[in-house]
């Protein structure tokens, strides 16, 4: 992480944190700390760590130690809390740098005092650079989160600053490696839908990038009311990466008044503009914007057009059919477009149930029918089937209270919400319903686990699909 970068979050985090700052730079160091035979070793056994100076063998002998130290600290708990406060404060007014002490001793008072120390630990995290021991922090951003306590929002102000490169985390006991996004949902979406009302979303209130971009992200993901206003002026004023994923957030949404934004992208002399256009013109889903990604077919960009393959077969009607069968009919196509072309076929022919060689062929008829059949699949996909039984509000508001309290979609073991499936839930919750399931997807985030990730993508197709409907999309069942 760069400077630059560490000076912004720590920027944001000063402005957004109460009482949170940094020590004044003409205080008077704090008073050293008195000799304790308890405490003394444990802690020097913490300080001055550099991993990278660890042979294998040195780092496994270091582990153990801080173990053990850690187990002292913890057996000493009454004197422990306000040694560790008072080495971190000494080492802040002394100007020198232990980030991995820092990060050691604030987790470590987390253990021993959660949320009372809230101030102390958010202190501790200012300027640090996480990823010297983020698998240490990664938890403790989790479990302060899931207190929703607002006390520790000073401290999750700390981890919006992470990105692919400092945010990336391993489950060994699932064999999973997670990165920056998805990291952010576990750290942040414990606290549940209030922190919303905390988040700063406006592109004028945030002014480092990491920041912004995971501000972004949870502002999005999160279904903040407040968010989409932001997030729209996020892809007017942002470049780069950061417009880019504003642009595709607002696509997910798919509100009336932005499809001529969306479709704009497309004449923009820029190719990833375009590329993002493409991209977003397919989440957005709207039949209306058929044409413009037709026309990208033959953008000049291969990067451009690959997107737009996938677009015109997404919103796929007879004009679009035909135009597909003429760009793979072009004897300079490249082999990518060609295949891209052919494996999309593939699966329109075996959803309708209409021959593929047809298909491929152009049959016009034929394709009229897969088509209607597609677009018919599509509408109803999450409508009920004849026979189901209906969820009624009752059962829905007990199974998202059952839910939120066991931290999964299912009671452990099955109980009586096991034939719930989306289509059921989809029938009878409302906008309304949003924080509540924001709620059962962050208490589910409590599992640091795969089955955790497979249960939130769940979680939020549902959150899509009622988003895109109280916004006024076109076709919210996407």
């Amino acid at each position: 992480m760069s400077s630059r970068r560490r000076v912004g979050a720590v920027s944001l985090i000063a402005a957004l944190a109460a009482g949170g700052a940094c020590a004044h730079p003409g205080a008077p160091p704090p008073a050293a700390a008195p000799a304790d035979p308890d405490l003394d070793g444990p802690i020097a056994e913490m300080k001055g760590i550099v991993p990278s100076r660890f042979t294998d063998g040195q780092a496994h002998a270091k582990d153990q130690a801080l173990d053990r130290a850690w187990s002292t600290l913890k057996a000493h708990r009454d004197r422990a809390v306000p040694r560790l406060e008072r080495e971190l404060a000494a080492l802040r007014a002394s100007g020198r740098r232990d980030d991995f002490f820092s990060i050691d001793a604030a987790c470590l008072l987390w253990e021993l005092a959660g949320v009372e120390a809230a101030g102390p630990i958010a202190e501790a995290l200012d300027g640090v650079d996480l990823s010297a021991h983020f698998e240490v922090i990664f938890p403790t951003f989790s479990a302060a989160a899931a207190t929703h306590d607002p006390r520790v929002l000073p401290i999750l102000w700390h981890a919006l600053a992470t990105t692919e490169k400092t945010g990336t985390i391993f489950f060994p006991e699932h064999f999973l490696k997670i990165g920056w996004p998805t990291t952010l949902d576990f750290m942040f979406d414990p606290f549940g839908p209030a922190l919303c009302e905390h988040l700063p979303l406006g592109p004028e209130t945030v002014r480092d990038p990491a920041v912004a971009a995971s501000v972004l992200y949870l502002g999005y993901t999160l279904a903040c009311a407040s968010a989409l206003p932001s997030i729209r002026a996020w892809a007017r004023r942002a470049q780069g990466e950061l417009r880019k994923e504003a642009t595709v957030a607002v696509s997910h949404l798919g509100a009336p008044e932005d499809r001529d934004v969306l479709v704009a992208l497309a004449d923009s002399p820029d190719t990833e503009t375009r590329r993002v256009g493409a991209f977003a013109l397919y989440e957005y889903g709207d039949p209306a914007t058929a044409p413009t990604l037709r026309k990208l077919l033959t953008d000049p960009a291969p990067a451009v057009r690959i997107e737009a393959i996938a677009g015109v077969f997404h919103l796929i009607d007879t004009d679009g059919a035909r135009a597909l069968i003429q760009r793979r009919k072009d004897p300079q196509i490249p082999q990518d477009e060609a295949e891209k072309i052919d494996a999309m076929i593939a699966g329109v022919a075996r959803d309708t149930a209409v021959d593929r060689a047809a298909l491929a062929a152009g049959d016009a008829r034929l394709w009229q029918t897969a088509i209607a059949k597609y677009w018919k699949d599509r509408d109803a996909f999450f409508a009920l089937r004849p026979g189901d039984r209906r969820l009624t509000r009752d059962e829905l508001e007990r199974a998202l209270e059952l839910w939120t309290q066991a931290g999964r979609l299912a009671a452990y073991p099955p109980d009586w919400t096991a034939w719930i499936e989306t289509r059921h839930l989809l029938s009878v919750t409302t906008a309304a319903d949003i924080p509540k399931l924001v709620a059962v997807r962050g208490s589910i985030l409590r599992r640091h686990s795969d089955e955790a990730l497979e249960e939130i993508g769940l979680v939020d197709r549902m959150l899509l699909v009622l988003r895109r409907r109280a916004a006024g999309a076109a076709k919210p069942n996407e």
